[in-house]
Formats: structure tokens, C-alpha cells, sequence
């Protein structure tokens, strides 16, 4: 295939798992209505309903962050594969991922009032009792 051609395709693939990503959710958005409230952002008169601030303000944003995310993931990948000249670098060869939960450490260390770990309760604590609440790559951090 030609470089044109998967270029294409990878677009459409994209174009379409867009306007999928809009139309389901809590509430089922059908294609008109999505077509509607986007062509409502160009109009200034238009009434704004429901619908269209569900597209314009939830789905719409999020989709566009979270593109934007996958760009920025590819890239660094990218240059930390340039920068390496390993086709397998990933953030632990370059310790990002350890620099970073030093920065998380340090940071929940300062001031526990403005930075605050999720807290859960422990069911076989006493009552009142929590502990923090931490993803299962770093439940080591516990014990410290």
C-alpha cells in the first residue's frame, strides 16, 4: 500500500471512532443531533438545549483533550526512542517514571491540605478510620 493511502485509511478510521466517541455515553446521541449542535456552535442565535450542551460542553472537550493526549504520548515516545536509538525505550529506561513519583512524593509531603490523596475506607478498620487510597503500582508506598 502506498503512504497516501494508509494515511487515508487511518484518517477514516479516526473520523469515525470520533463521531462514535460523541454519540454514545450516558445518553444516546444520535448523528443529526450531533450534526445539529456543532453547526449550533457556528450560529450565535440558536437556543442552547440538552443536547447540544452535552456535545459542546462535556463529549466535545474530552474528545479533543483526549486526542491532543494521544499525540503528545506518541511524540514523546517517539523522541525517547530517537534519543535512546532503542526501539524498546520506554519511561522506565530514562526513569521518568520513577522521577516522577519522587515528584509525587515530595509534593503529598509538603502540604497535606492542598494535596490530597484519595481515601477509602478500610473495612476492616475501626470506624472513621481511613487509609489512602493508592493505584496497585504503587501500594509500596504504604508501608512507608
Amino acid at each position: 500500500m502506498q503512504t497516501s493511502v494508509k494515511v487515508f485509511v487511518l484518517c477514516l478510521i479516526l473520523c469515525i471512532s470520533l463521531v462514535t466517541a460523541l454519540q454514545f455515553g450516558a445518553k444516546f446521541i444520535s448523528l443529526d443531533q450531533i450534526i445539529s449542535a456543532l453547526m449550533s456552535m457556528i450560529d450565535a442565535n440558536t437556543t442552547a438545549s440538552v443536547t447540544n450542551t452535552i456535545i459542546t460542553d462535556i463529549r466535545l472537550p474530552r474528545l479533543i483533550y483526549s486526542v491532543l493526549t494521544g499525540i503528545g504520548l506518541s511524540l514523546v515516545g517517539l523522541l525517547m526512542q530517537t534519543v535512546t536509538r532503542n526501539a524498546l525505550a520506554d519511561p522506565y529506561v530514562l526513569g521518568v517514571s520513577f522521577a516522577t513519583l519522587l515528584i509525587l512524593l515530595i509534593l503529598s509531603g509538603t502540604d497535606r491540605q492542598k494535596t490530597r490523596i484519595q481515601t477509602k475506607r478500610k473495612s476492616g478498620g475501626r470506624c472513621g478510620e481511613e487509609t489512602p487510597f493508592l493505584p496497585p503500582q504503587m501500594e509500596y508506598l504504604s508501608l512507608l
